[in-house]
């Protein structure tokens, strides 16, 4: 990543507390206390005391270097600069922007740092008055109680800002690129919601957002317009950190699903969703909310209608495959359940040895049809296309649809 000092750890997006990224020599700073001001202001809780502590100052002198920068890339067998890959003929629009090969390399070069798509937009004076305005302070009013309740579902996000080093099948590790794309995607979201709002639609399913690096995640709140559907938990993953990655993504996406089930208020015994769903938390699905809505309408996930939906899957062809004479794999992408499932559910993926997220999905469906969980069974979501035209996955593969 080109951090050669311990201050270009500083603000460099991670939450750097003991845990997590190494230098080349096996370095892991901790730097989330007071006196760096919680690591120039990346956790989301400091680690000495998080009572009255100002980010993103700290007392050795400077400040940190601020999230835009520039990553060193090897081009060539060598260590580059971003000016001198530019003078070999590479282009920000043509191989560094968002969706090109060495996304998040140059940001600072390239001028990408200034916020996500659509900054300010909407947020003029006098929009949003009675639906949903946040005032003085960041109190939301406008908000009905239907809104926040008439759902029976949850859709939780799922995030790494800063994902495990080494971790399987993910390339797009570059901090402020994953951040900006989770602000552009949760800043949909919200604008969806408050769309449908405005056409008078008020069942809508609470989402809850949850990264596992204990990042600061109040640009994600701000770009929710600090929606009161939206509830957002930061935590940091320490086994996956320090042991569990061969077990691969989703064995750190249960890790997290887990956590946000257990602590979210959304998610309470009393009054909280019964079902489920899971999305990868890069992907803006606009139909999913529709999808929803046609599953409770024809009764799915509610406790009371026997043989309800024990798990919602996706029904549109995978864009890889595996064990094709053994019932082959189930895209991940979005996964719903009955809320206490999600053990039975994801414990089993291991990548370690060869059991993708993709191949356990098709196994317990499997298990469902056959009877193994009672009266459950397995419902298919219709075919989701992703906003504008597709979003590259951790592989770097375009995906179009869900």
């Amino acid at each position: 990543m080109g951090w050669v000092e311990v201050k270009d750890w500083l603000g460099n997006g991670c939450c750097n507390e003991g845990y997590g990224w190494q230098s080349d020599v096996g370095f892991t700073p901790d730097l989330n206390c007071p006196m760096y001001g919680c690591d120039g202001g990346d956790c989301e809780v400091c680690g000495s005391d998080p009572t009255g502590v100002v980010r993103g100052g700290w007392e050795g002198g400077g400040g940190g270097r601020g999230r835009c920068r520039d990553m060193t890339l090897r081009y060539e067998d060598k260590m580059t600069s971003c000016a001198e890959i530019v003078e070999k003929g590479f282009t920000c629009e043509g191989d560094l922007c968002d969706e090109c090969d060495f996304a998040g390399y140059c940001d600072d070069y390239c001028g990408y740092c200034g916020g996500g798509e659509g900054e300010g937009e909407g947020e003029g004076e006098g929009e949003g008055e009675g639906d949903g305005e946040c005032v003085g302070g960041g109190e939301c009013v406008g908000r009905e109680e239907e809104d926040e309740h008439g759902s029976n579902f949850c859709i939780v996000l799922t995030a790494a800002i800063c994902p495990a080093q080494n971790m399987a099948y993910s390339t797009r590790n570059q901090p402020r690129l994953r951040a900006r794309e989770y602000e552009n995607v949760v800043r949909a979201w919200a604008k969806s919601y408050e769309e449908r709002r405005s056409r008078g639609q008020k069942k809508l399913p609470r989402i809850i957002f949850v990264e596992n690096g204990n990042n600061n995640l109040d640009d994600l709140r701000e770009a929710s317009r600090r929606d009161e559907a939206f509830e957002f938990v930061s935590w940091n993953d320490k086994k996956i950190k320090g042991g569990f990655v061969a077990r691969g993504k989703g064995f750190a996406e249960y890790r997290s699903i887990s956590h946000a089930i257990k602590n979210s208020e959304a998610t309470k015994e009393d009054g909280g969703c019964d079902m489920i769903v899971k999305v990868t938390g890069r992907y803006f699905v606009p139909s999913l909310i529709d999808e929803i809505a046609r599953l409770e309408e024809e009764g799915e996930g509610r406790e009371e209608v026997e043989g309800g939906a024990t798990l919602l899957v996706q029904g549109t062809e995978n864009w890889w495959s595996m064990y094709e004479n053994d019932g082959g794999i189930i895209r991940s992408e979005v996964v719903g359940w009955r809320k206490g499932m999600e053990a039975w559910l994801y414990e089993g993926q291991n990548e370690a040895v060869g059991i993708m997220m993709e191949r356990v999905l098709a196994l317990r469906a499997r298990e469902i049809e056959q009877g193994a969980r009672g009266d459950g069974k397995v419902s298919r979501f219709k075919r989701m296309d992703l906003e504008g035209g597709g979003k590259r996955n951790a592989q770097g593969v375009l995906i179009e649809f869900l």
